[in-house]
């Protein structure tokens, strides 16, 4: 335990605390727990800091006590927009904060969301409702369960946005427990590629753009300048 520290020092650190988030990435606008855990009743100060160094996003509570008998607390992070983020913590001996215990600094990354998208036509005469849900890898996603509506000889666009850290070989489909017939687009099985992500789709248009723009521009200089020589002075 260190006392007397200045608070500015930020390589102190304290091996007997520790810093947990659930994951080391979020979606935006996506709540992350973390857990704290000390060896005494520290009080902390919390901070979001994104890639500027700026604090970003929000955090609840920002500053706190651990307490119980495993001297453990919790803290709630988001934030609105993606990027690489470090979650940075402050501990202290009292609650003036005068007197420095460490510091723990988590990186985190936040990520936007991949918009899955599906299409689903009732086959039937006459109107349904069932409740579908969206199943990744084999696994359904609890908060996706929606029930939806199709009129008859009908279509209807889900959409879903779901997050993640890593896209390579993930599948994903639409389902339902209903036993209605005739419903097309469930159960179909679907392998997400990056170019499904509209926002890389954006970006390739811009970069396409941009290279057309550039060609015409060299097209334009190295067009050679006709010589019409010298004006006819007027007899």
């Amino acid at each position: 335990m260190l006392g007397n520290v200045a608070a500015d020092e930020s390589n102190i650190t304290d091996p007997n605390i520790n810093v947990t988030p659930e994951q080391d990435w979020c979606g935006v606008n996506k709540t992350l727990k973390c857990t704290l855990r000390g060896n005494d009743d520290y009080y902390f100060l919390a901070s979001f800091l994104n890639s500027s160094g700026s604090s970003s996003g929000t955090i609840s509570p920002y500053n706190g006590k651990l307490s119980g008998s495993s001297h453990n607390g919790s803290i709630d992070i988001k934030a609105p927009e993606e990027g690489d983020y470090v979650l940075k913590l402050e501990f202290f001996l009292n609650s003036d904060k005068s007197e420095h215990v460490g510091i723990k600094e988590i990186p985190i990354k936040i990520v936007k969301p991949i918009k899955l998208k599906f299409t689903l036509k009732n086959n039937n005469n006459t109107n349904v409702d069932l409740p579908v849900f969206i199943k990744i890898n084999g696994k359904k996603v609890e908060d996706s369960v929606q029930n939806v509506s199709i009129n008859a000889n009908s279509t209807k666009n889900i959409t879903y946005d779901f997050f993640t850290r890593d896209v390579n070989n993930t599948v994903y489909s639409l389902e339902t427990e209903s036993k209605i017939c005739s419903i097309s687009g469930l159960g179909c099985e679907k392998k997400f590629y990056p170019s499904d992500n509209n926002y890389f789709i954006i970006e390739i248009i811009v970069v396409v753009v941009l290279v057309i723009m550039l060609m015409v521009l060299l097209r334009i200089y190295q067009k050679p300048v006709r010589n019409t020589g010298k004006p006819k002075g007027r007899r």
